[in-house]
């Protein structure tokens, strides 16, 4: 695989960079982009060499995405999208998840972790920019949605506490706690996600904006993350319902010692006033 891919790139140029979401810029690297919400990151860009793509054939696709540059004319377009198809893809021969838009007379190409742009390179910056929008956005529901699947995983050990809660249930209270917490913050960055997705940078222009939108519609971007929300929404109504019942229980159960301790204490005043009247009938 790494050798077919280096073959591809040398006989077939291309200009090639890398593209990464970081928390912070090292010095000297040139940022393109803040986010600020549901994560706080930068985005920086390098130029990547053939040899560092073959070695690097698998990306991590929600921290960052190589962004390749195909040259194509009139007469070269079919070639360069085979081209660029064989290495979005690679050897696994699996065209699912490759998008393809239109940006204005030019092609673009993406897939996880890579997109291909298809067009003159001076044309280029036409497409990074919604890209690294589209990007952001979409890793960032990638990651959201693997956390909600572990939570939707782990609240099925919880449905019995909207119902029925035992003495030995308090004990769960603290990870009930957790995933409230977890799932609260999933909604919170779904909610931030939503407003992203809708209402794109500012500063893209229209012909930007189309290609975000053209790149979200692809990859059912609203779908999923309306797909989210509903499971979201779930498990705040089952961890609502199961604070309710372990706080009640918790509440039931001071309130029931100490009325033991009432009774006890007015058994305990009875006696020394039967005794004290005892005592003195027998003198």
């Amino acid at each position: 695989m790494n050798a077919e891919l280096t073959t591809l790139i040398r006989n077939h140029p291309l200009l090639m960079r890398r593209t990464r979401f970081v928390s912070q810029a090292q010095p000297g690297e040139r940022v393109l982009r803040v986010f600020c919400r549901p994560q706080h990151c930068l985005v920086v860009s390098e130029p990547f060499t053939p040899d560092a793509v073959a070695q690097s054939v698998g990306t991590n696709g929600d921290k960052e995405f190589l962004f390749a540059i195909f040259p194509a004319g009139p007469g070269t377009q079919v070639e360069r999208c085979q081209d660029a198809q064989g290495w979005l893809i690679g050897s696994h021969d699996n065209h699912d998840g490759v998008l393809e838009v239109a940006v204005r007379e030019d092609r673009m190409l993406w897939k996880a972790g890579r997109a291909a742009f298809l067009g003159p390179p001076e044309r280029a910056d036409e497409a990074l920019a919604p890209l690294i929008e589209f990007a952001f956005v979409e890793g960032q529901i990638r990651r959201l949605e693997a956390e909600v699947d572990a939570a939707w995983t782990a609240c099925h050990g919880h449905i019995s506490l909207t119902h029925q809660v035992m003495s030995k249930d308090v004990a769960r209270w603290p990870a009930v706690n957790e995933m409230t917490r977890r799932v609260t913050l999933c909604r919170m960055d779904c909610c931030d996600l939503r407003r992203q997705l809708e209402s794109p940078s500012a500063e893209l222009s229209a012909a930007a904006r189309q290609v975000y939108g053209d790149l979200c519609a692809g990859a059912r971007l609203a779908d999923r993350l309306a797909a989210m929300e509903a499971r979201i929404n779930a498990m705040m109504s089952l961890y609502s319902a199961a604070n309710d019942r372990l706080s009640a229980y918790s509440y039931f159960r001071r309130e029931w010692w100490l009325e033991v301790w009432i009774i006890l204490v007015i058994i305990a005043e009875l006696a020394v006033i039967f005794l004290q009247l005892w005592l003195a009938g027998w003198k």
